[in-house]
Protein backbone atom coordinates (compact mmCIF):
# COMPACT_ATOMS: atom_id res chain seq x y z
CA UNK A 1 0.00 0.00 0.00
CA UNK A 2 1.34 3.25 -0.78
CA UNK A 3 1.94 5.85 1.56
CA UNK A 4 0.63 9.17 1.02
CA UNK A 5 2.19 12.34 1.94
CA UNK A 6 -0.11 14.38 5.25
CA UNK A 7 0.35 17.92 4.42
CA UNK A 8 -0.12 18.36 8.82
CA UNK A 9 2.49 16.30 9.40
CA UNK A 10 4.74 17.02 7.22
CA UNK A 11 3.79 20.60 5.25
CA UNK A 12 7.14 21.30 3.96
CA UNK A 13 7.98 18.25 2.10
CA UNK A 14 4.48 17.70 1.67
CA UNK A 15 4.52 21.42 -0.49
CA UNK A 16 7.71 20.51 -2.40
CA UNK A 17 5.92 17.69 -3.66
CA UNK A 18 3.32 19.49 -4.54
CA UNK A 19 4.85 22.29 -6.39
CA UNK A 20 7.20 19.62 -8.26
CA UNK A 21 4.34 18.03 -9.39
CA UNK A 22 2.57 20.91 -10.65
CA UNK A 23 5.56 22.25 -12.18
CA UNK A 24 6.27 18.57 -14.07
CA UNK A 25 2.64 18.85 -15.35
CA UNK A 26 2.68 22.66 -16.52
CA UNK A 27 5.98 21.56 -18.25
CA UNK A 28 5.60 18.48 -19.73
CA UNK A 29 1.52 18.91 -20.28
CA UNK A 30 1.54 22.18 -21.27
CA UNK A 31 -1.23 22.24 -17.93
CA UNK A 32 -2.33 26.07 -17.99
CA UNK A 33 -4.24 25.58 -14.30
CA UNK A 34 -1.01 23.75 -12.95
CA UNK A 35 1.06 26.82 -13.88
CA UNK A 36 -1.50 29.40 -12.42
CA UNK A 37 -1.13 27.23 -9.28
CA UNK A 38 2.48 27.67 -9.31
CA UNK A 39 2.45 31.41 -9.81
CA UNK A 40 -0.39 31.79 -6.81
CA UNK A 41 2.08 29.66 -4.60
CA UNK A 42 5.19 31.60 -5.79
CA UNK A 43 3.54 35.00 -4.73
CA UNK A 44 2.28 33.64 -1.36
CA UNK A 45 5.50 32.09 -0.31
CA UNK A 46 7.55 35.51 -1.43
CA UNK A 47 4.73 37.80 0.30
CA UNK A 48 4.74 35.62 3.44
CA UNK A 49 8.42 34.44 4.06
CA UNK A 50 10.63 36.63 5.90
CA UNK A 51 13.65 38.66 4.45
CA UNK A 52 16.33 36.82 6.51
CA UNK A 53 15.59 33.75 5.41
CA UNK A 54 15.20 34.52 1.99
CA UNK A 55 18.88 36.49 1.70
CA UNK A 56 20.14 33.19 3.48
CA UNK A 57 18.71 30.45 1.70
CA UNK A 58 19.38 32.54 -1.62
CA UNK A 59 22.67 34.43 -0.34
CA UNK A 60 24.47 33.15 -3.72
CA UNK A 61 21.92 34.51 -6.21
CA UNK A 62 21.89 37.89 -4.09
CA UNK A 63 25.38 37.95 -4.06
CA UNK A 64 25.61 37.73 -7.77
CA UNK A 65 22.54 39.94 -8.24
CA UNK A 66 24.07 42.89 -6.78
CA UNK A 67 27.61 42.42 -8.18
CA UNK A 68 25.86 42.72 -11.16
CA UNK A 69 23.59 45.64 -10.58
CA UNK A 70 26.75 46.87 -8.86
CA UNK A 71 29.08 46.61 -11.79
CA UNK A 72 26.08 48.04 -13.88
CA UNK A 73 26.24 51.21 -12.20
CA UNK A 74 29.55 51.33 -12.75
CA UNK A 75 29.62 51.68 -16.60
CA UNK A 76 27.46 54.88 -18.08
CA UNK A 77 25.27 52.63 -20.20
CA UNK A 78 21.44 53.19 -20.84
CA UNK A 79 21.33 49.20 -20.97
CA UNK A 80 20.12 47.36 -18.08
CA UNK A 81 22.00 44.33 -17.32
CA UNK A 82 21.17 40.80 -18.14
CA UNK A 83 18.77 39.82 -15.78
CA UNK A 84 17.96 43.27 -14.20
CA UNK A 85 14.67 42.84 -12.09
CA UNK A 86 12.32 45.73 -11.17
CA UNK A 87 9.98 45.08 -8.33
CA UNK A 88 6.67 44.74 -7.93
CA UNK A 89 5.21 47.32 -5.68
CA UNK A 90 3.21 44.52 -3.56
CA UNK A 91 6.20 43.18 -2.60
CA UNK A 92 8.28 46.02 -1.98
CA UNK A 93 6.00 47.28 0.66
CA UNK A 94 7.40 43.95 2.73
Amino acid sequence: MMKYLDPREQPNKWLDSMLMHLLDNAITKHDKESLELIKYAHRQLTIWIEPGVLQSAFSHWVDEYVASIEEYQNFESMQSPLGCLVGDSELQQK
